[in-house]
């Protein structure tokens, strides 16, 4: 079920650039500009279930919130789309634009609340399976 969602958002997402891996957060990394970001939070948004910013986060579940505070908060102008497949284990794309709003980081990743069931190392690998690959489409 988690390869099947990732792939979901994969396949939404631009092929003409490669996608790196940000170690920080453990996530599927692609810098992009705000206009192709724009369309990119579209289609992510019709492939997962719900999208937050720091408007609507007060309503978030505990997971989102824990996942959010993993993050280090949502900021103006920052998105994030979730959507918990497993108990616990939520699937994300964090849209985080530049100072200057000359780029915006897109983050895929894999979100593992304190009753998951799946291990992270194997999420991790199959998120990077995904990502890492050439083409999806």
């Amino acid at each position: 079920m988690l390869e099947d969602e990732l792939k979901k958002i994969r396949k939404v997402m631009p092929d003409d650039r490669p996608w790196g891996w940000d170690k920080r957060y453990e996530t599927a990394l692609l810098v992009t500009r705000p206009a192709a970001a724009d369309e990119v939070r579209r289609l992510v948004g019709e492939v997962v279930d719900t999208s937050w910013s720091p408007g609507n986060l007060g309503s978030a579940p505990p997971e989102v919130k824990a996942l959010v505070d993993c993050l280090k908060d949502l900021r103006p102008s920052q998105y994030l789309y979730t959507k918990t497949i497993d108990n616990g284990l939520v699937v994300y794309a964090a849209f985080w634009p530049w100072v200057g709003a000359s780029h915006v980081s897109v983050r895929v990743g894999v979100f593992h609340a304190e009753d998951s069931q799946l291990e992270p190392a194997s999420s991790i690998a199959t998120l990077k399976a995904v990502f890492t690959t050439v083409s999806q489409k």
